[in-house]
């Protein structure tokens, strides 16, 4: 399998743009496939620069109902006609930052009309070894998702991230799990696949959605220790914040690599 970030928040290349968001260009043995895209058409621009051609990608993902995961969606569907595009059927609800005023977060209404979109409800294979997982059972980490909020009829309520897609990806020995944010929990998302799979996950890739602790506070709720029990290698960026990627490295050593946009991963 290989991986190339298209964008991320950081970067070590100045030829490449960054923005905050997340977009994953991802080949498999049989599959090419796009995870995200970002907020805005910058994954696009960065892909060229990268030597990646979307117009050969045959499966897209949106991982959740975020704008910065999905903003970049529209520009996609322009440049590729063909690819199967999956979202989760709650992905396109009215989510919403409230941080002392109210701001819409959510993606476009007008895309669910595209008739590549499909909308799933709970975990579904979508190619060989390739698998779109669900988590509603467990908990977060009270707070993780702090000022995030679904607007309804009735007003705002907290945002549980039902919405939420995984994508397992089962290739040769290895298993690997792709997170957009990971608002379920990351040490939940894991356990609850790797129980629901009945198999070990070798790799964990994405944004962890730790940003909204200190370093003393994971070090507290005890994230580093879990991880290394569950005894995978995790590439993390994003959401995942820099302070705590560095508390997490304290503890996970070698088995913790930042994901930045330009990062090539090749995992055999």
């Amino acid at each position: 399998m290989k991986l190339i970030v298209l964008v991320e928040n950081e970067t070590n290349n100045p030829d490449l743009e960054t923005r905050k968001g997340l977009s994953l260009y991802i080949e498999t043995a049989e599959n090419k496939l796009l995870f995200d895209a970002g907020p805005d058409a910058s994954f696009i621009s960065n892909a060229k620069m990268l030597g990646v051609d979307l117009t050969n990608v045959d499966t897209a993902i949106i991982s959740h109902g975020h704008n910065d995961h999905g903003g970049g969606l529209p520009y996609f569907l322009d440049l590729n006609d063909k690819a199967r595009v999956y979202a989760h059927e709650l992905a396109f609800g009215n989510y919403v930052v409230y941080r002392g005023m109210e701001r819409y977060i959510g993606l476009d209404k007008e895309i669910i009309k595209n008739g590549r979109i499909s909308l799933v409800s709970g975990d579904i294979q979508i190619g060989n070894g390739l698998k779109l997982m669900t988590v509603d059972e467990g908990s977060v980490i009270p707070g993780q998702n702090k000022g995030l909020f679904e607007r309804k009829d009735n007003g705002r309520v907290p945002d549980e991230f039902h919405h939420e897609l995984n994508l397992l990806i089962s290739e040769g020995n290895k298993n690997i799990l792709v997170t957009g944010c990971a608002h379920r929990g990351i040490v939940n998302i894991i356990e609850s696949i790797s129980k629901r799979e009945n198999i070990r996950i070798d790799y964990v890739i994405g944004g962890f959605h730790l940003n909204k602790f200190t370093g003393e506070e994971l070090t507290e709720l005890g994230i580093a220790k879990k991880l290394k029990n569950i005894g995978a290698k995790y590439i993390a960026g994003h959401c995942t914040g820099t302070e705590q990627f560095i508390s997490l490295k304290k503890t996970l050593k070698e088995d913790m690599q930042y994901l930045s946009t330009g990062t090539v991963l090749e995992i055999n």
